[in-house]
């Protein structure tokens, strides 16, 4: 794997990711699961599924994957959830709005080509320690190098 540049608003080059964080001048210090997330998520663009594979296991949560009139199965995601947002279709809706990283593969994750938006679903804990329940995947905001980004409402 090559390591990715990373650069200042003053085209400063950084030389890693901590060098990047030490900048930020923050008041206390990341844990080191960040730190090594930070330093991981920097060579992204040259990974492979066996990469995307071996992070999800260090960093991810099992979701189940509910095809729309297929058989459910259990795969690794990295969640963030996020706050209650408004809805685009709707004035005065709302909804939590969660994203989750999944591996773009049929086998280890959800290919792009296999989702139903609106139909498919993820189960996963939208609030950590509460049961966990089924949430459509309403969009697919990125696949890239292996990954798929989804949107769940």
């Amino acid at each position: 794997m090559s390591e990715i540049d990373f650069y200042d608003e003053d085209f400063r080059l950084w030389e890693d990711a901590d060098d990047a964080l030490s900048l930020l001048d923050l008041p206390f210090s990341l844990p080191p699961e960040l730190a090594e997330l930070a330093d991981v998520m920097s060579q992204a663009d040259d990974w492979g599924i066996e990469e995307v594979d071996k992070f999800l296991e260090m960093f991810g949560e099992p979701v189940t994957y509910h095809p729309d009139g297929g058989d459910p199965r259990e795969i690794q995601a990295i969640v963030i959830r996020q706050q209650i947002e408004g809805l685009d279709v709707l004035p005065h809706g709302n909804a939590p709005m969660t994203k989750m990283f999944i591996a773009n593969d049929s086998a280890k994750g959800i290919s792009s080509d296999e989702i139903d938006l609106g139909g498919d679903k993820i189960e996963y804990e939208y609030r950590i320690g509460n049961a966990a329940q089924q949430c459509r995947i309403t969009e697919i905001t990125e696949t890239a190098y292996d990954w798929l980004v989804l949107e769940i409402r």
